[in-house]
């Protein structure tokens, strides 16, 4: 804003500079609100499967006794955000970025079952790029549960 002032002057840079932030403030306001009930869901301490319409499920059958539970939660740290975390459940999603709100899921591990049921949502909401990071973030939570088990 320094420079602003200095090559246009002090009432031209403010006024610059306010035809960016209010722009700026609406869309995080607006965005905010409509993506604010999956992102609540996220953060929740609740530590049941998502309800929203565009939720997709899968299901991994694995053998328990390869599963090391504790390794995926590593690996899925390095590449997710970890919301929340149970004693055999997690919530995580994709990172953020200026072109795509990502996707966000629910994990919980059945050990008794050998099995992993798995639920999908895009934050954005039911769009193409939603659509796009659900796929992106099947692929892989499919990749980091074939690196867990044990050879």
């Amino acid at each position: 804003m320094s420079i602003w002032w200095i090559a246009y002057g002090w009432e031209e840079a403010t006024d610059s500079f306010d035809s960016m932030i209010i722009p700026v403030a609406i869309m995080a306001v607006v965005l905010s609100f409509f993506y604010r009930r999956r992102l609540k869901y996220l953060d929740s301490e609740e530590r049941i499967p998502p309800v929203f319409q565009d939720t997709s499920y899968r299901e991994f059958d694995i053998e328990a006794g390869r599963f090391d539970f504790d390794q995926f939660l590593q690996l899925a740290a390095e590449n997710h955000v970890i919301t929340s975390k149970g004693e055999n459940t997690l919530k995580l999603r994709r990172k953020f970025t200026v072109l795509s709100w990502g996707a966000g899921a629910f994990l919980q591990y059945d050990k008794d079952n050998s099995k992993i049921d798995i639920h999908y949502f895009p934050i954005s909401g039911y769009t193409s790029h939603g659509s796009r990071a659900v796929r992106k973030m099947d692929k892989s939570v499919e990749e980091l549960i074939r690196r867990s088990l044990k050879s």
